[in-house]
């Protein structure tokens, strides 16, 4: 028997297998059957998810619940014969005297290991084990539960934390956290970024990484990093503003903020970006920009000098000209004010706004521009300097903001003169490429309710919106001013233009009418002497007739050079166009021994065109190639349809053009005619008018002689159009 200890009076201490002897014993009644609470304890063992074993000194089982068998594929019966080597690869018959030896003395600790199944799987347990006697026995008490799914969270855990710490050491993104006002962690990049060692700014005091903030933009951080750990909801979490590393030199950075939950406490997340490149760049191209102004301006003096390039630079400005009145209720500048105040008074529903802006455009104070609402106003001569107090501060906040919470930033502030007429309201930033060019101070509602951060949002973009179409009609109204002077130039240059064109086609003209004119007069002289012969005053006859068509040609060309003409589109068959001009040209194409031959692709469409003007054309080509056969030849027409247009290829059999004239052909009164014969007007009308039908006509030469291709547009509008041919 064991020997029992005794206790400073001399009593001897009953073992503790004695007391649980008669504990046990205390749970049956008198007729040795189980009491209440032991078969409660029964119960909750057979019932409980975790495995439970009852384990002899010799690693054998001698109890387990349901649980146990389920979990490990094996009937009650299997495992009261089994072992705890057969189920937990980590014990075997060396390791587990030293095992109950330890369990012995501690009575009870918790460990982890392995099961493994019938079918030879195995989930990892968290053994919580036991040791007890009873009645002079040792037993192991051991609760198996199953950890598998709290490893895959650890495993998913710190792979989580892996994947940070591989992104913020090796990641290109400064990251730090903040907490009361202290650095808490810092990446290599921050320490890039700042030119500390992360050492360093984990030893800054609290506030102390204001340091590393730009002196004008410190003051706007800090309260953002403060509202943030404070966890207040007015913050602004994405922002630009400057830093100074350890060498004081100035850099750009974006900044991203969110409040996170570290160490139990609220902390801010920070991440930086590096943009001083990008600000550099924008530096350089508004430089660039400034620069191309100036040439611009010194390109249009020399459009003075140059007539062909001066003529391209009217038809520009024409366009812009007109693009800009089409633009003007946009960039109407008073227009403009008048719609931003009233559209933010009644979206907000407040009582009165005033607009601050310079009065001048490039002048840096702002004025009273606009008031509407309640009065009363501020005073008109009172001003806003946009680089003073007020003027950084709501820059770096690039938001509307409460004018009470101005108040409390910037208590001494003597700029702060529109409260008393706005109090509660709003102070609205206009901003435009990071500079403030403007403000709208409006009243708190009529309805006495707060701002609403839908209403803070709508002013915000509002207002960003606003800025931009201020500085485009600013912008539009100086370049108008400019404008006015040009086109009064212009008027100049086109009137000296117009006469020198006068003069050209006054000598044209004579030029043009004197050779049918003598050949008529010399063919009048002819009738006289041959009143004997029919024949031949036919012939002369038909000569002068056709003299005085040219004539009449010459004059309707020139005419319509310049004439306004009204005419309609209709619905035009090209081939039926065709063969009325073949069939009044004939007798021409006969007598000059030249064979025309049409070639058409059926089926061949109708377009919408003015039949006219279309048969006027193809007379003229087909002229053309009269002339270009003075010995005869083939002239030959073909006809083919695309999905949009049609196309018209008039080919002779010619000598062709030579490549040095193709370009200038259709100019008025260009021509390579050497005997004079032409007036240089046809192929330049011809061009007018199927440039009205928005179609093209070009020449070129090819093995059999030359060519003319004129394509049109199948579908036009059926309207009345005013030309200038």
């Amino acid at each position: 028997m064991t020997p029992q200890k005794k206790n400073k009076s001399g009593k001897a201490k009953k073992s503790k297998a004695a007391s649980k002897k008669s504990t046990d014993k205390a749970s049956i009644d008198i007729n040795g059957v189980p009491s209440e609470s032991q078969k409660l304890s029964q119960i909750s063992i057979g019932k409980s998810s975790d495995s439970i074993f009852w384990i002899g000194p010799d690693a054998r089982f001698l109890f387990v619940n349901d649980a146990a068998c389920k979990n490990l594929g094996y009937t009650r019966k299997e495992m009261l014969s089994m072992s705890v080597f057969d189920i937990d690869p980590n014990f075997n018959d060396e390791i587990w005297p030293g095992h109950w030896e330890k369990l012995r003395k501690n009575e009870t600790f918790t460990i982890e290991s392995i099961h493994k199944r019938k079918d030879g799987s195995t989930f990892p347990v968290e053994l919580t084990l036991n040791y007890l006697e009873f009645n002079d026995k040792q037993y192991h008490c051991a609760h198996a539960r199953d950890i598998t799914d709290r490893r895959v969270a650890e495993n998913a855990l710190r792979e989580s934390e892996e994947k940070f710490r591989l992104l913020s050491e090796q990641g290109i993104l400064a990251i730090v956290i903040i907490q009361d006002g202290q650095i808490k962690y810092a990446n290599e990049a921050a320490a890039r970024l700042t030119g500390y060692s992360i050492e360093e700014m984990l030893a800054w005091d609290a506030d102390e990484f204001a340091k590393a903030i730009h002196p004008d933009d410190r003051a706007f951080v800090m309260e953002q990093a403060g509202k943030k750990q404070r966890g207040e909801s007015n913050v602004v979490s994405h922002y630009a503003y400057r830093t100074i590393d350890r060498s004081g030199r100035q850099k750009w950075v974006d900044l991203y903020s969110k409040t996170v939950t570290f160490a139990g406490k609220n902390a801010d997340f920070v991440s930086l970006v590096d943009v001083t490149e990008r600000k550099e760049a924008e530096d350089i191209l508004k430089k660039a920009h400034h620069e191309l102004e100036f040439l611009v301006e010194e390109r249009t003096v020399e459009l003075t000098k140059a007539n062909r390039l001066l003529k391209r630079r009217i038809f520009d400005l024409y366009t812009i000209f007109e693009l800009s009145r089409n633009f003007n209720a946009v960039l109407n500048y008073e227009t403009l004010l008048d719609s931003f105040v009233l559209t933010s008074l009644g979206q907000m529903g407040a009582a009165k706004a005033a607009l601050y802006l310079p009065r001048q455009y490039g002048s840096k104070n702002f004025y009273i521009t606009r008031v509407k609402g309640s009065p009363p106003f501020p005073r008109e001569e009172i001003i806003i300097d946009p680089e003073g107090e007020l003027g950084k501060y709501i820059t770096a906040y690039n938001r509307p903001i409460y004018i009470g919470d101005i108040s409390k930033k910037l208590p001494d502030s003597q700029e702060l003169f529109f409260i008393e007429y706005f109090e509660n309201g709003l102070v609205v930033p206009l901003i435009f490429q990071t500079k403030l060019r403007g403000i709208l101070i409006i009243s708190q509602k009529e309805s006495g309710q707060r701002f609403l951060d839908e209403d803070i949002e709508f002013l915000s973009i509002l207002a960003n919106q606003t800025a931009v179409s201020i500085e485009n009609a600013r912008l539009y109204e100086s370049e108008k001013e400019t404008l006015d002077k040009l086109q009064k130039t212009q008027k100049l240059l086109l009137q000296t233009e117009r006469l020198a064109v006068a003069g050209e086609l006054s000598a044209k003209i004579a030029h043009e009418v004197n050779n049918p004119l003598s050949i008529i007069k010399n063919y009048l002289q002819l009738l006289e002497r041959q009143n004997d012969s029919p024949e031949k005053v036919k012939e002369y006859t038909n000569i002068v007739g056709q003299e005085i068509d040219r004539i009449t040609m010459i004059v309707r060309q020139l005419l319509n050079i310049n004439r306004p003409m009204r005419i309609k589109f209709h619905r035009t068959n090209l081939y039926v166009v065709m063969k009325e001009v073949l069939s009044l040209m004939n007798r021409q194409l006969e007598n000059a021994g030249i064979k025309a031959l049409v070639e058409v692709e059926e089926p061949m469409p109708e377009i919408m065109a003015w039949s006219d003007g279309i048969k006027q054309v193809f007379m003229n080509l087909l002229l053309n190639a009269r002339d270009a056969m003075p010995d005869g030849g083939e002239v030959s027409v073909k006809m083919s349809s695309q999905e949009y247009k049609v196309q018209v290829l008039i080919q002779d059999s010619g000598s062709g053009i030579d490549p040095k004239h193709i370009p200038y052909i259709f100019e008025p009164f260009y021509s390579t005619k050497a005997d004079g014969s032409g007036s240089g007007l046809g192929l330049s009308v011809s061009r007018g008018i199927i440039t009205n039908h928005s179609g093209t006509i070009e020449f070129f030469n090819n093995k059999k002689g030359g060519c003319f291709k004129v394509e049109l547009p199948i579908d036009q509008e059926e309207e009345e159009y005013e030309w200038r041919i």
